[in-house]
């Protein structure tokens, strides 16, 4: 009835696994976790009420079965016994989580200078990371990002949400369950996207430090000019 396509931990308390369900052609994802629904504390692994598919109907279906359980009034009964066999909470116990494995990192630099003041702006230069996630290749393009004030940028970086690569990242997150946001944030950790884009602009120019005085805490000035020494 089900085939195992793949499990994944998406947290240290919770693990996801993706089945498909052969006679309807239809994949969806359950949910095992450790934290207790009612005290919040730690015990065995058990199945959740949260499952995903494109079909609410089915994940309706699945999740009745799971909430029903071992029961001989279970319409579902063998479904949710093969969910909770093929792969159980000892599996959980012994499951280590899926990470992101960083293949390059590429600084890109698209700094003109300005014909008029001579100067350029850190916001035009990038870190592009190349990363593998459970045998997926990704990129993204961490970027300085906007505040706001009105011509301002912010050093604290963030990919680029506009390219296909993010595009297709951010469903392989929805689909297996995994935060988005997270994964970034370890990528950019694991990466040191912070220090390569800084490592680059020291370097090669001296940026415009002076205090912006904007509304944004945040602001800092989107200029500066060619290191000479």
């Amino acid at each position: 009835m089900l085939k195992l396509q793949k499990a994944f931990r998406t947290s240290v308390n919770t693990v996801k696994v993706l089945y498909l369900h052969i006679e309807r052609h239809q994949e969806f994802l359950v949910e095992w976790c450790n934290i207790h629904p009612s005290n919040g504390k730690i015990c065995n692994y058990g199945l959740q009420l949260k499952v995903l598919s494109d079909s609410t109907e089915f994940c309706e279906r699945i999740e009745k079965a799971i909430e029903e359980g071992e029961i001989d009034s279970n319409p579902d009964i063998d479904l949710y016994l093969e969910i909770r066999d093929t792969f159980d909470s000892q599996d959980c116990e012994d499951f280590e989580p899926s990470k992101p494995e960083i293949k390059n990192v590429e600084i890109v630099d698209n700094a003109v200078k300005d014909p008029l003041t001579g100067l350029f702006q850190p916001s035009e230069i990038s870190v592009l990371v190349e990363f593998e996630i459970s045998d997926n290749h990704f990129y993204l393009d961490y970027k300085t990002t906007t505040t706001l004030d009105y011509g301002a940028y912010s050093s604290n970086l963030w990919p680029y949400d506009g390219s296909d690569s993010y595009t297709d990242f951010e469903e392989f997150c929805r689909k297996n369950g995994l935060e988005l946001s997270e994964i970034i944030l370890e990528i950019k950790r694991e990466a040191d996207v912070q220090y390569h884009w800084k490592y680059h602009i020291d370097e090669k120019y001296v940026v415009n430090d002076d205090h912006y005085g904007g509304m944004d805490a945040n602001s800092e000035i989107n200029e500066m000019k060619e290191r000479e020494d």
